[in-house]
């Protein structure tokens, strides 16, 4: 497809620049497979990251549920790939925890999750 070519085409490029690692953004979203099976065929490692950032996120029970079965998936997804060099998580929530004028009136409700 065009999109699979495209992400071909980046790899590639990566790999052609001499690159050891890629990452993937946790405010983006998880890769098609082509990407992890590219990645594994050239020796590129992949910094994955889980798909929460930037944001104050209330730590309900609810969204916690959702957040470990998406985790879990994508977990059990990318599992057999080698070039899986390491998962991340929470990418620069505490930072935007001073932006949102809702954690600012609430502090307890969304920054006592993640600050200690």
């Amino acid at each position: 497809s065009a999109d699979d070519s495209g992400v071909a085409r980046l790899v590639h490029a990566a790999r052609d620049a001499n690159m050891n690692m890629l990452r993937v953004w946790g405010g983006g979203r998880y890769q098609v497979d082509i990407f992890y099976d590219l990645c594994d065929a050239h020796g590129l490692l992949v910094w994955q990251e889980a798909m929460a950032a930037c944001n104050p996120y209330p730590l309900t029970a609810e969204l916690v549920t959702e957040f470990e079965a998406e985790f879990a998936h994508q977990v059990r997804r990318l599992a057999g790939h080698p070039s899986i060099a390491l998962w991340g998580g929470n990418n620069e929530v505490e930072s935007s925890l001073d932006g949102y004028a809702a954690v600012r009136r609430e502090p307890r409700r969304d920054a006592a999750d993640f600050l200690v």
